[in-house]
């Protein structure tokens, strides 16, 4: 089997992947921050002789979170995370891609209104005319659901750490919301991972 592995171009870990792969290992998962919130934006418009209410979604950030966090192994930096994944640009890039899609059901939904304004006024007069525009300004909201428990984004470390050896480690994040340190000790070949959430 290994020669036909080696004729399929595989080839036998080298020392250095081979002692890697004795270290313990530590998988450190930051969330941090909290994901940007939706919003309305609202401005008038004037339509022939009515005024409509247009109420379109946009995203806010609330927190400002950091891309990187440092990790210290009895009191030395060990390593550092690294950006996974931003979870306010990927909610931005989400709205902006339905954005068309949204505007042609406001429009719609603006026309609507505003047959049903004529028609109001048509059957009672100038008076229930302006309730039904006053009814229709009231009422136009923009879709402002959002996912605000996630995070702002996410951020990852790989730690390689001597087999069978007391260590304390020390994740630098602020305003965490529960433990930040640990005395660790991975037995060689094995893997622990440490998750911690900001706000």
């Amino acid at each position: 089997i290994i020669s036909q592995l080696q004729q399929a171009g595989f080839k036998r870990p080298s020392a250095t992947l081979q002692k890697t792969l004795e270290n313990g290992e530590v998988f450190v998962l930051i969330e941090e921050g909290q994901s940007p919130v939706k919003v309305a934006r609202d401005f008038s418009v004037n339509l022939a002789s009515s005024v409509v209410n247009v109420s379109y979604p946009q995203y806010e950030r609330i927190s400002s979170a950091s891309n990187s966090t440092r990790i210290l192994c009895n009191g030395k930096v060990c390593g550092s995370t690294v950006l996974s994944s931003d979870i306010g640009d990927l909610a931005q890039e989400a709205l902006e891609r339905r954005r068309l899609k949204d505007f042609a059901k406001m429009s719609a939904r603006l026309l609507i209104k505003e047959q049903a304004r004529q028609a109001a006024r048509k059957h009672l007069g100038e008076i229930g005319g302006l309730a039904v525009m006053l009814a229709n300004f009231a009422t136009e909201r923009a879709d402002t659901r959002s996912w605000t428990l996630l995070p702002s984004n996410l951020q990852f470390a790989r730690i390689q750490l001597p087999p069978d050896t007391k260590v304390d480690l020390k994740i630098l994040a602020g305003n965490a919301l529960g433990q930040t340190q640990w005395k660790l000790q991975v037995p060689p070949g094995k893997k622990q991972l440490l998750r911690v959430r900001t706000f």
